[in-house]
């Protein structure tokens, strides 16, 4: 497992801000957040910075399903204007890129790309990161020994494998987590993140 992360077959991904190029034309900033307490939290704090440090109003769209995949495209078309995303998402989902870079030139690269396609703007990082790994029940552990990912290669088609569908679409996300540790799920499921802690209680997962 350790041996995984070292080798950046999983992004560590930086939450930053990122902004759409129409704020000052209005008195409201529509701000929106994908579909998990992390990001509402996120939300919620810039909500309080916008309003306590200039005269602008925020409105918050939370909880957006699909995630990237559908508040994207919102911001482009401006119906959006602000949302927390990441910056492995940003740069192997949105722009396709098949390896992640060294932070400091990531955000850099980024920066630039946004502008030139898309008239976004990356704005700052928050300072923490946030990584993909994977989780099972306590009673699931227990009954296979489960202590590391390639425990889960001694069982094919028996699990449900459940993810939001960035992590489908990364490069470094499903497939290469299956081919890197020879895991073969019975049946995988593309669902929002807030649902996938109710659908392991359930069992779905």
């Amino acid at each position: 497992m350790k041996k995984y992360m070292k080798n950046g077959l999983f992004a560590l991904f930086i939450g930053l801000v990122l902004l759409s190029g129409c704020e000052s034309k209005k008195d409201t900033i529509h701000i929106a957040t994908k579909p998990m307490s992390e990001q509402f939290i996120l939300g919620e704090m810039l909500a309080l910075l916008i309003e306590e440090n200039s005269d602008l109003h925020v409105k918050i769209t939370k909880g957006v399903g699909g995630g990237t995949s559908n508040i994207h495209p919102a911001m482009v078309k401006g119906d959006f204007d602000l949302y927390p995303e990441y910056t492995g998402t940003g740069w192997l989902v949105i722009l396709k890129k098949d390896t992640l870079l060294p932070p400091d030139q990531l955000f850099s690269e980024l920066q630039k790309e946004y502008s030139r396609e898309y008239g976004l703007k990356w704005v700052a990082p928050y300072g923490f990161n946030n990584a993909y790994s994977l989780a099972v029940s306590n009673e699931m552990a227990k009954k296979y020994n489960l202590k590391t990912f390639s425990d889960l290669a001694l069982y094919p088609d028996l699990f449900t494998f459940g993810a939001e569908y960035d992590f489908y679409e990364i490069n470094d996300g499903y497939a290469d987590l299956c081919a890197y540790y020879n895991l073969k799920f019975k049946k995988n499921l593309d669902m929002d993140i807030g649902l996938k802690y109710e659908a392991m209680r359930s069992g779905k997962i």
